[in-house]
């Protein structure tokens, strides 16, 4: 349920779905490891109030994102051409790469505060 809230408060704060999402809920800082087919470790990313992400991967190369909507789906993508999902809650965010698998080997990115 706390999910739920969380979503639809973020979905809520994005405005139309034209207008960009609003990010000031999950800005900041956030660790954590990413595991798939290309890339495992540790990585890092920094979320600001626009939702532009400044991500570091497992072998520490820098990547810019931008979280918008797609519908009511929370996606992201990146200057390194990667795409997909985005899951996120007060104190956890989980990056798929649903999109652009076959390109980049599939991963998941979990984060947490």
């Amino acid at each position: 349920m706390k999910l739920t809230a969380f979503t639809t408060a973020f979905i809520l704060s994005a405005g139309m779905a034209a207008a960009a999402p609003n990010c000031d809920a999950i800005s900041g800082t956030w660790t954590g490891t990413m595991k798939g087919e290309k890339f495992n470790g540790p990585v890092s990313m920094t979320v600001n109030s626009r939702c532009k992400v400044q991500w570091t991967l497992p072998d520490g190369s820098p990547n810019t994102c931008d979280y918008y909507f797609k519908g009511k789906q929370l996606k992201y993508k990146c200057t390194r051409k990667s795409r997909g999902n985005v899951s996120a809650s007060a104190n956890r965010i989980v990056m798929q790469n649903v999109d652009t698998a076959r390109q980049h080997g599939a991963y998941t990115a979990t984060f947490r505060r």
